[in-house]
């Protein structure tokens, strides 16, 4: 028994981490000097005032306390099952709080009978510490992606308003001059009267462009109408310019946060962009549907695949719509077609309300 104790002291003091020994009862029988510096105290030994665990005090991560006789180490020798990796907050004497993981493995005699508990204790402050940074770091870039999103949002809303309002305007009163000239040489039989006709019908065509851009800028209808006649519109624009099918279905159900349909609109346009002009489709379909409360907008085209527009050079930029989904709470999914693909970007109605705050 001696040679036992002695063999167990001999390895937790050559141990390069935290490590202690308990007996049946939770008495304390010994324990390393890295464990003296986790603590921040020398407990005593078998004495029934440092039962379980040399820290005077234990958290769990939430910052509720955790009594001595239900930590780890008193669950281990309750129950006889092995305790590992469980992340808890150890208090020192000074007040100082260090961030441990606890892992705790029962001794049996030959006979099966417990004879005491090790525990060893890993030190994570500093990686917690680098985590905690690392996560400010994320949503420092997160916060900048939002604003970068905005500005790009201001300025393209800003450019249609001119494009629409004062450019749109302004060509709108040349034609009308452009068609009143046309008639005075008309009546007069002049000979430059075809000549103003055909530009009519350029300043017409002009006037045409401009709120083609004003609305591939920024969708006015989902200000008006919202996200559905928006893309409906997008739809429209793109079968008639491309010459090729492109449709929209939607659910009654289908629900989104109003702050998200901008980033909704514009995943589904660049999508809709990448299938026509990259992956050569014929056929596009965009559905906004809802399935057991859970929101999705799928855009699916019958295109050229994405492993192959990858094998050649050509793959399609998720980054920016990743990062798009990500201000909602949404997140992408691709799915690979042996003719096409489809993209779906879940909506997480909870988290996106979250988002908001």
């Amino acid at each position: 028994m001696q040679n036992s104790e002695s063999e167990l002291a001999h390895l937790l003091e050559n141990l390069p981490v935290p490590a202690y020994a308990c007996d049946p009862c939770g008495l304390i029988t010994h324990f390393n000097q890295h464990a003296v510096r986790l603590w921040g105290r020398v407990p005593s030994l078998n004495n029934p005032a440092d039962r379980f665990c040399g820290s005077p005090r234990i958290f769990a991560l939430d910052g509720s306390p955790i009594a001595h006789d239900q930590c780890c180490m008193a669950l281990v020798l309750k129950t006889g099952t092995e305790c590992t990796g469980t992340e808890i907050i150890l208090q020192r004497e000074n007040g100082q709080h260090v961030a441990a993981l606890a892992h705790v493995k029962p001794m049996h005699d030959k006979t099966g009978k417990l004879m005491g508990a090790v525990g060893i204790l890993v030190d994570i402050s500093a990686q917690n510490e680098v985590s905690q940074s690392l996560r400010n770091e994320i949503l420092k870039c997160r916060s900048l992606e939002q604003k970068f999103f905005e500005y790009t949002e201001r300025e393209q809303s800003r450019l249609t308003h001119h494009l629409h309002e004062d450019l749109g305007q302004q060509l709108t009163g040349i034609a009308l001059l452009v068609r009143v000239l046309g008639r005075q040489l008309s009546a007069e039989s002049h000979t430059q009267v075809d000549r103003v006709i055909e530009l009519a019908q350029l300043v017409s065509e002009s006037i045409a462009t401009a709120r083609n851009l004003a609305k591939g800028s920024y969708p006015l209808e989902l200000d008006h109408g919202g996200l559905i006649m928006a893309l409906e519109d997008l739809a429209h624009r793109t079968s008639s310019l491309f010459k090729i099918s492109c449709k929209i279905r939607h659910d009654d159900f289908f629900q989104y946060e109003q702050s998200s349909a901008i980033h909704l609109y514009r995943i589904a346009q660049e999508l809709i962009d990448n299938a026509v002009k990259r992956a050569y489709a014929r056929n596009i379909m965009v559905e906004c549907k809802a399935y057991n409360g859970v929101m999705s907008l799928a855009v699916t085209n019958d295109g050229v695949s994405f492993k192959i527009l990858s094998a050649m050079s050509k793959g399609v930029d998720f980054d920016l719509m990743h990062a798009r989904a990500r201000l909602f709470g949404a997140h992408l999914e691709i799915r690979e077609c042996a003719i096409g693909g489809s993209v779906i970007c879940w909506l997480d109605n909870e988290a996106s309300q979250q988002q908001e705050v």
